[in-house]
């Protein structure tokens, strides 16, 4: 009796007839994954993932065939969110139809998709199908990403990202950005950031230089210009969202809001504040007029010491009128309270003051010249 012939199987052996397989650009952006309505071919869509020597309509049989014959594939569409997808492409015959080139079940498999390239995009389907059959360029791709990572990541600030972190914001950006039609536009960079962003915060980690840095510095210039209305936690979060692209702020936003917060708290000087008169002209002054009465140093390096003495946010804000603004203290009764300060009876004003006092005394009961 004749020995029946056995042909070795070859994993991803296209059909002679089968459409040609090309992975698709990953979209700009998750929003811009295939729409509902696309009659892409399901080669197009999936490219390398479209298992080719599978036959037969047997779930079991099927899924043991390309468990052994290409695992990573296998453990692709093992995925919970696609295994329904896979099954019933499987059982309804579809993907042996894709075997002998039908165009009408690339186009079914392919409608069968949408729902979960909607919510993931293509991107990953370009990440997975290298992944599965071309292991050398995905993890030159992904050795690639990890060193540009932590290139971007220092220019934000953000120095001390571990290995285990990088790796992380690396596989996570191929979900939207693995290929360079994707990851090189404006959005894949912003959306690189904000992952950089999320991961640092995940891990309460600090801007320590960078223009995380820079920006920081400006703001807590500006905040102390401006009185100190916020503290410095809120400088952090500040500058935490501006290197964030998602958030959709800048330095502008938060000066903005320190000029209005402290409009609010020196409102007897709100016109000249949100005229752009900062806080710390406002209160030179003030200021001056206090540390040369105690005889205290004073330069504008050493503004922020003296804005929130209670004697300099008593002169700026002395009572609050009905309307809830504010009202300074004029310059005479100013100075007339900082004498009354225990501190001033320890100067040399207030000794040459008092012996002034006692000399003219002494005058008018006749016993001083």
């Amino acid at each position: 009796m004749a020995t029946k012939k056995t042909t070795p199987t070859k994993p991803f052996k296209v059909a002679p007839n089968a459409p040609k397989i090309k992975l698709s650009a990953a979209p700009t952006d998750q929003s811009a994954a295939v729409s509902k309505t696309s009659t892409q071919p399901a080669t197009t869509v999936a490219g390398n993932l479209i298992p080719t020597d599978i036959s037969g309509i047997n779930i079991s049989q099927v899924e043991a065939q390309l468990k052994k014959e290409n695992a990573a594939i296998y453990a692709f569409w093992m995925q919970p969110d696609l295994k329904p997808i896979f099954e019933k492409a499987v059982t309804d015959g579809t993907i042996a139809s894709l075997q002998m080139g039908s165009n009408a079940a690339a186009q079914k498999f392919s409608a069968a998709l949408q729902p979960w390239l909607q919510v993931h995009g293509s991107s990953i389907l370009a990440a997975e199908s290298d992944k599965a059959t071309a292991p050398e360029k995905y993890n030159e791709t992904l050795t690639n990403r990890q060193a540009y990572i932590k290139n971007i990541a220092t220019q934000m600030g953000y120095n001390t990202l571990t290995s285990d972190e990088i790796n992380s914001i690396a596989s996570l950006s191929f979900n939207t950005d693995y290929l360079d039609t994707s990851f090189q536009t404006q959005s894949g960079q912003d959306r690189l950031k904000t992952l950089i962003s999320n991961s640092a915060a995940a891990a309460k980690m600090q801007l320590t230089g960078g223009t995380g840095a820079t920006t920081k510095a400006d703001l807590i210039a500006y905040n102390n210009q401006m009185g100190n209305p916020y503290s410095s936690a809120w400088i952090d979060s500040a500058v935490s969202d501006i290197v964030d692209p998602s958030k959709g702020v800048d330095s502008n936003t938060y000066k903005t809001m320190i000029k209005t917060a402290s409009a609010s708290k020196y409102s007897g000087f709100a016109d000249q504040i949100n005229k752009g008169v900062t806080v710390q002209q406002i209160a030179d002054p003030y200021i001056s007029k206090m540390t040369d009465l105690l005889e205290l140093p004073y330069n504008t390096s050493n503004f922020s010491q003296y804005i929130n003495d209670p004697l300099i946010q008593k002169g700026m804000a002395q009572s609050v009128n009905s309307d809830g603004t504010t009202q300074p203290m004029t310059n005479y009764n100013f100075a007339n309270m900082v004498r009354q300060d225990p501190r001033w009876a320890l100067t040399n004003n207030a000794r040459d003051s008092l012996n002034g006092i006692l000399h003219q005394v002494g005058k008018d009961l006749g016993v001083a010249n």
